[in-house]
Formats: C-alpha cells, sequence, structure tokens
C-alpha cells in the first residue's frame, strides 16, 4: 500500500475513535490520538528502508508493534515524571513546590504510559492491517513463525489507493465537522459552495 492509501486507511480507522473522543469532550485525546498516528504509522516501512531489514518482515509483524508500544510507553512516561519540574526549572531556575509536595508531579505518569503505549502498538498494527489487504500481505508472526496472510482485496499501487485517500479524508472530515458543524461551513464556504 502507499502513502496515499495509507493516510485514507489511517483516518477511516481512526475516525470512530476521534468520534467518541470529540462527542464525550475528550478533544485532547482525538488530537494527540491523530497526531501519534501520523508520526508513528509509517514507521514499519520507515525501518523497511534501512539496508539490510526486508520489506513487510519483522517490521511489519505484532512483535514489531509490541516494541513501538514498550517504547512510547517508556518514552511517555519519562516525560510525565519529569517534564514539569523541568519546564519549571527552565522557567524560573528552581524547583517548584506545587501544593507542599515537592516530589509530586500533577501529570499522571502511569496514565499517560498506558496512553503511550496504545498509540505506538495500534498505530503500527493500523499499518500492518492495511498493507494486509494488499496482495503483498503480511507475516503478522515473524519472527516465530514465517507464514503470509493477505486479503488481497486493495492492490499495492493504483487508484484504489487514492480513493482510500478521499473515502478517509471524507470520513474523518465528516467526524469534525459533527462535533463543530461553523468548521464545515467555514471550509464549504472558502471552496465556494454557500449553504444556509
Amino acid at each position: 500500500m502507499d502513502r496515499h492509501g495509507h493516510v485514507g486507511f489511517n483516518l477511516l480507522v481512526f475516525a470512530p475513535v476521534a468520534y467518541y473522543f470529540l462527542h464525550t469532550d475528550q478533544t485532547t485525546l482525538a488530537m494527540i490520538g491523530i497526531l501519534g498516528l501520523f508520526m508513528l504509522e509509517p514507521l514499519p516501512d520507515i525501518i523497511s528502508g534501512i539496508p539490510g531489514v526486508q520489506n513487510r518482515g519483522t517490521s511489519h509483524s505484532i512483535l514489531s508493534a509490541l516494541v513501538v508500544g514498550i517504547l512510547c510507553s517508556i518514552l511517555l512516561y519519562i516525560l510525565s515524571r519529569h517534564l514539569v519540574s523541568m519546564v519549571m526549572q527552565f522557567i524560573f531556575g528552581q524547583s517548584i513546590v506545587i501544593s507542599d509536595m515537592s516530589q509530586q508531579n500533577p501529570i499522571d505518569a502511569n496514565r499517560n504510559a498506558w496512553i503511550g503505549f496504545f498509540i505506538g502498538s495500534s498505530s503500527v498494527i493500523i499499518h500492518i492491517l492495511g498493507d494486509l489487504l494488499t496482495p503483498s500481505g503480511i507475516r503478522p508472526l515473524l519472527p516465530f513463525a514465517p507464514f503470509r496472510l493477505s486479503l488481497g482485496i486493495v492492490p499495492d499501487q493504483g487508484w484504489t489507493q487514492f480513493v482510500l485517500f478521499i473515502g478517509g479524508v471524507l470520513t474523518f472530515g465528516w467526524v469534525i465537522v459533527s462535533k463543530y458543524p461553523v468548521v464545515g461551513r467555514a471550509l464549504l464556504n472558502s471552496l465556494g459552495l454557500y449553504l444556509l
């Protein structure tokens, strides 16, 4: 699957999650989720570009999704534990006492670690699922089992990638407009389509 196909597939898969977050007033999680998805989802193809790494090999496996999830979890945990104190040290030049508890951080590091794991692993899994739709398929249990899975629904290249892209953009656009109708009206007006 090419980049257009992956972007469209990402938007199609994430649209229901974003809809839930937006309509339960968790806009920050929706924004973090889509940002994390687009930052991390290309990793399997980026890793495949390294000399000696086979395309759709271990980088396109469940093991890769777990490794990326764990690394994101550790990174967000460390940032959550130390980010507030680092920022305060930088801004004020000294440690700041928060509610008479100098060692307590108001950011929930454990929750953020779980969010990091979920975003990291699900981003790679969504990428893998997109490639599962193609005739080339994936080998999800590498390095433990070499069998290949393929649904062969979407060609690896071609106009169907663009259809996926347009479908994803329209679906995700509908999710945003369903929560913020003014945004949709302004967008349509900017395109010259005036509605009541």
